[in-house]
């Protein structure tokens, strides 16, 4: 990136990709702040900078800034399934379930079956549709060809479906197996499952060792998602905010206020008002 803004001094997405760096390789949110601030000057409409400044906004608790960044982006490359599917991503964490529903919904048919549906049904079950995990399980063997079905993926909806649904014969032999088997590639999922089940000690030991990886956005986040709530709770939790760099103390001197896109135009939402699948 830094040969990039050499070149380009201006250019939007590189400067959102300096300022994921400074936020999630080296722990800096209040330099991340402006950063991402300069790359939304630069330009409120490209997609890396919308991605960013929706997790940066997520992460540090400014769930307004996240909405309307949220409702900007809905309306931006309808085609595009990835970038829907990030955003949807950040806009769950924040807890902001309607604009992370309809952002994925608009670009389902042009995901392949995989995590996309598995994160539309926790987006679902977070707005009370219990048994959607379940059918996400069923829908996504019917639809993906045997070559490209991910059993990893299948095991985590199952599983998580049992354990929100509170089932509990065999279930924690059944995630330990799941963690030995999968949980390089699929560290998140590892956690929410041990997390969710009141496993807090191997939860918080997949944190660690996320930390500073390619999971880093996942975990940072961790604050936002619903699915880690039960660590929040747990003292460990001040301990590793703080090397995250996301403690309240640390959150309250970022400075961070962009300036916005008009209001006008964006995506009038209210609830069950969503986009047809």
């Amino acid at each position: 990136m830094s040969k990039a803004l050499e070149i380009d001094s201006d250019h939007p997405a590189a400067n959102a990709y300096l300022a994921w760096d400074t936020m999630l390789v080296n722990g800096d949110y209040i330099n991340a702040a402006e950063q991402f601030e300069r790359a939304l000057g630069i330009d409120p409409y490209d997609w890396e900078v919308l991605r960013g400044n929706i997790l940066f906004a997520s992460i540090i608790g400014r769930t307004d800034i996240a909405d309307v960044l949220g409702r900007i982006a809905i309306t931006r490359n309808p085609l595009c399934g990835p970038c829907h599917r990030h955003v949807s991503r950040s806009l769950f964490r924040a807890g902001l379930f309607d604009l992370a529903e309809i952002s994925l919904l608009n670009v389902m048919d042009l995901l392949p079956p995989g995590r996309s549906t598995t994160e539309l049904a926790l987006i679902r079950y977070m707005k009370g549709d219990h048994d959607g995990l379940q059918r996400v399980a069923s829908d996504y063997l019917a639809r993906a060809r045997p070559e490209d079905q991910d059993i990893a993926i299948v095991r985590h909806i199952e599983l998580l479906g049992a354990v929100l649904r509170g089932e509990t014969g065999g279930l924690q032999v059944e995630i330990d197996e799941f963690a030995h088997r999968w949980g390089d590639r699929h560290l998140r999922s590892c956690a929410e499952l041990y997390a969710e089940t009141g496993q807090l000690d191997k939860a918080f030991e997949l944190f660690e060792r996320g930390y500073g990886t390619q999971y880093n956005s996942d975990l940072a986040a961790g604050l936002m998602n619903p699915l880690f709530r039960k660590m929040t709770e747990d003292p460990r939790w001040k301990a590793w905010q703080e090397k995250a760099g996301i403690a309240p103390h640390q959150l309250a001197v970022i400075e961070y206020q962009p300036n916005l896109p008009p209001a006008e135009g964006l995506v009038k939402l209210k609830p069950g008002d969503l986009a047809s699948e």
